[in-house]
Formats: C-alpha cells, sequence, structure tokens
C-alpha cells in the first residue's frame, strides 16, 4: 500500500515538472522575442536620443552628491549612450534565454519519458546528453556576451576602476560533467532493464 501511494505522488511530482516546463517554455519564448525587440530597438533608435552624462542625471540632491564623491570629474562628464549597451544588451539576453529555453525544452522530453514509464529510453539518455553538452557549451560560449556587454558600458567610461574581463563559467561547466557521470548511472539502469526483459 505503502508502495503504491509512492508511485502516485512521484506520477503527479512528474506531472507538475512537466507542466511547469511547458508554462517555463512559453514565458521564455516570449522573454526571447523581448530580448530581440530590445536589440532592434538599438538599432534603429537615434544615438542622440539615448545619449547621457552623469553629472545631468538629477534623481535627489544626496545621490547626486554621493555620485560626485566617488566618481571622478571624467567620469562624470563621460557621454554614454544606450544605444550599443541596447544592442549588446540584446543580443546576451537572447543568448541567456535560449539556452534556458532548450534547458526547458529537454527536461520537459525526460519528463514526458518518465511520465510514461520509460525512464531508462534512449529518448530519455539523448535529452540529458543534450542538457550535459548545453550545460559545457554554455560556460564557455555565455560569458563571450557578456564580456561584450561588459565591454561596451566601459568603453563609454573613462576609468581605470572600470574593466571587462572574459572568463569561463565553470559552474556550469562542472554540471555538465556532473550530469554525464548520472548519464552513466541512467545507461548502467537501461541495461540492467533489458537484461532483466531478455531473462523474463
Amino acid at each position: 500500500m505503502n508502495k503504491t501511494f509512492d508511485q502516485k505522488r512521484f506520477k503527479t511530482m512528474i506531472r507538475v515538472a512537466n507542466v511547469i516546463a511547458l508554462i517555463g517554455l512559453i514565458i521564455l519564448s516570449i522573454a526571447f522575442v523581448g530580448s530581440l525587440v530590445v536589440f532592434l530597438v538599438g538599432q534603429f533608435i537615434p544615438e542622440d536620443l539615448v545619449t547621457f552624462t552623469l553629472s545631468e542625471m538629477n534623481v535627489s540632491a544626496v545621490f547626486d552628491m554621493q555620485l560626485g564623491m566617488y566618481l571622478s570629474e571624467d567620469v562624470m562628464n563621460a557621454e554614454i549612450t544606450l544605444k550599443s549597451m541596447l544592442i549588446s544588451g540584446g543580443i546576451t539576453m537572447a543568448a541567456n534565454v535560449a539556452f534556458i529555453w532548450m534547458l526547458f525544452y529537454m527536461l520537459k522530453r525526460v519528463f514526458t519519458e518518465v511520465e510514461n514509464e520509460r525512464p531508462f529510453s534512449s529518448l530519455t539518455i539523448k535529452s540529458l546528453y543534450v542538457i550535459a553538452f548545453i550545460f559545457i557549451g554554455a560556460g564557455f560560449i555565455l560569458p563571450v556576451f557578456e564580456f561584450i556587454f561588459t565591454s561596451s558600458l566601459v568603453s563609454q567610461i573613462p576609468s581605470p576602476h572600470f574593466d571587462a574581463t572574459y572568463g569561463l563559467d565553470m559552474g556550469r561547466i562542472f554540471v555538465g560533467f556532473l550530469i554525464l557521470i548520472l548519464i552513466g548511472i541512467f545507461q548502467y539502469g537501461a541495461f540492467l532493464e533489458t537484461e532483466y526483459e531478455e531473462t523474463v
């Protein structure tokens, strides 16, 4: 009786996860379109319309005073244009959203297979492989976009304290290799399941 209850609860959790993944895909699709809109706005908006200096900003007397204390006159009077940041920011946002979208899509495939009682199917294992390589690839590629975005800001601020550097995202790469190890366990489970079916 306990076992039956656990199975039902597990199947309910998988169904809920499947629905969440579907909702996530819809939201991420909208976010991807939004990032493309930001990119296109950056392409076509006149540069003069989005160019300003920090000294022109009037947020509050206290904020303006603190800003003037911490930043040099060169930085305060440097012309900052949002055009390049909208372009690079739109691309960076699109790349990050695409990464998460692919992740949710592959997870949904895995959840569907588990819900249909095929947790060790070839489709599940292939999907996990794709997830692993998405994480590893993202660890190398996404920092490039983040570097481009940071560079678009740093290039406009004449200060030695602001700098743009490229660095691998070791967290994502580590997760990718961890998933590859888990895939080996899944493949062993698939082998045992096949052996059992052949024996029966």
